[in-house]
């Protein structure tokens, strides 16, 4: 279930209690939760509270209740929020969307002679669009930085901001270098792929997905929200989104490998939760190849 999806759902449990679509914002405002069990939080009753002339809590307790379903559970939080928790199959369901996930296709070269106007119309054309009337403004390219890295930075930037590339923070193969992050994280998730196939544990199948364990929400998280952040990115010509959701993407993977439970160690036997965590492997793999892919960044199965 991508952001997109459950913000829908929460417009029709809040239209199913006021009755009135015309007080609903176009945004349906979804946030990390404080609790670590939850994957989202709204503050849309606070939102409409006045208009509809409701307490905030009052209308977060039947926004709640209305929202919640078969694939959802929702509770009234604070003075007005409401806590959303995905079913184990809702998230399972986005682990098996995004192993199946579709690499972006390869597109001609776009004959823009600045070089950032080509990367964003080339990333745009692999997102179904194009970048006709776009208003691009222009980038500040350092020698000292390596091609991927470069197109990473500028890609990165807001396209009406001045792309200004430091060499210090994007040059070097270190963490703090968001573009050596990612693709650091991208090997990293490939090398415990290999090292399951070595040990002979089964390969993650598509459409069987086990229920991602309670620890690794924050990847399933990032999966459900990477998918909205390309539907995004498509819908407002806005490239920066792919880059951002890419970066989160890499947050996660890291996580998820220093975790150190998805292999075993040493003649230990396999932790219980393995499978699931190969899984989270390979759709977090693939969704960050499909991200890297969509900016022209290459994603190395070793670094």
């Amino acid at each position: 279930m991508t952001r997109e999806a459950l913000a829908d759902l929460v417009r029709d449990a809040a239209l199913g209690v006021l009755g009135d679509p015309s007080g609903l914002p176009a945004d349906i405002p979804l946030r990390r939760p404080v609790e670590p069990a939850a994957d989202y939080t709204t503050s849309l009753p606070l939102r409409l509270a006045k208009a509809a002339g409701v307490p905030a809590r009052e209308l977060a307790e039947r926004i709640a209740a209305s929202l919640t379903g078969a694939d959802v559970s929702a509770t009234a939080a604070g003075p007005g929020f409401v806590t959303i928790t995905l079913s184990d199959r809702a998230r399972a369901r986005i682990v098996d969307d995004a192993l199946v996930q579709p690499l972006p296709p390869a597109v001609a070269p776009s004959a823009h002679a600045d070089p950032r106007r080509r990367w964003v119309a080339e990333a745009l054309a692999r997102l179904g669009t194009d970048d006709a009337g776009l208003a691009v403004a222009p980038a500040r390219l350092p020698d000292a930085v390596e091609p991927d890295s470069l197109r990473f930075a500028v890609l990165a930037t807001p396209l009406t901001a001045e792309a200004v590339v430091d060499p210090d923070r994007w040059g070097p193969r270190l963490p703090g270098n968001p573009a050596f992050r990612a693709r650091h994280a991208h090997a990293r998730l490939c090398g415990l792929l290999r090292g399951a196939a070595d040990l002979g544990l089964p390969a993650p199948t598509p459409g069987a997905a086990p229920a991602p364990p309670p620890d690794t929400l924050g990847v399933v998280r990032a999966l459900a929200d990477h998918r909205s952040a390309l539907d995004e990115a498509a819908r407002l010509r806005e490239p920066h989104r792919v880059a951002q959701a890419a970066a989160e993407l890499a947050e996660a993977a890291h996580a998820l490998a220093d975790g150190g439970r998805v292999l075993p160690i040493g003649d230990a036997p396999a932790d219980g939760s393995s499978p699931a965590r190969l899984v989270l492997c390979a759709a977090t793999r693939r969704a960050l190849a499909a991200a890297l892919g969509v900016l022209g960044v290459d994603a190395p199965e070793r670094i």
